[in-house]
């Protein structure tokens, strides 16, 4: 992203029928890739799009059933 600084992306595949993601109870479509983004941002103690000494940590959560997380889809666009 311009002006940003460095941009590193942590990708990641999530698969929505993982105990992970069933046994809390979630059901939308994005269930498991919205998870995977907030369990990113927890293991880097970061908010999102948080610039940190000139770089930013952008969770790249794709399931395994081809859905791209949101955060994905910003940083494409």
């Amino acid at each position: 992203m311009p002006g940003r600084g460095t941009t590193y992306g942590d990708v990641m595949v999530a698969h929505p029928h993982a105990d992970v993601y069933t046994r809390v109870g979630l059901t939308r479509p994005d269930h498991c890739v919205c998870q995977a983004e907030r369990h990113k941002d927890t293991t880097y103690h970061a908010a999102p799009d948080e610039v940190r000494a000139g770089a930013t940590i952008t969770p790249m959560v794709v399931s395994s059933l081809g859905r791209l997380g949101p955060r994905f889809v910003k940083f494409l666009r």
